[in-house]
């Protein structure tokens, strides 16, 4: 199954959405989207074996909670996510703030060629 929270009405009432992963059909609509919610779903049905869910930290704490044998899988969009964080993070360790570019000019005048950041455009 997978678990995701949405909004019924914005800064207002939101919910929890179940769906069966093998259908991609909701299964049920919850109020709410706090552990509490998700527990009391999960204590109904506890032959859940894989659940598919984003970073929210109440979920996981109710899925380990009331199903600790229960395999949680992070969602596609979040993997994604997750995978592009880990290689901003690599590069920002690497490579500089501002890469100096040397601009091509011609040498007749005897000058030293200028430069440019790579944050001031071309």
């Amino acid at each position: 199954m997978g678990v995701d929270d949405f909004v019924f009405k914005k800064r207002s009432r939101y919910g929890t959405v179940i769906v069966d992963e093998a259908t991609h059909k909701p299964v049920a609509i919850l109020g709410g989207r706090d552990s509490n919610t998700l527990k009391a779903w999960l204590q109904q049905n506890r032959q859940v074996r894989r659940i598919t869910r984003d970073r929210a930290g109440a979920y996981a704490f109710a899925i380990v909670e009331i199903l600790p044998d229960a395999m949680q899988i992070a969602d596609r969009f979040h993997l994604h996510q997750n995978l592009l964080e880990a290689i901003q993070n690599a590069l920002k360790s690497v490579v500089p703030a501002d890469i100096k570019i040397p601009v091509d000019q011609e040498q007749s005048n005897g000058q030293q060629p200028e430069e440019k950041t790579a944050t001031e455009g071309f």
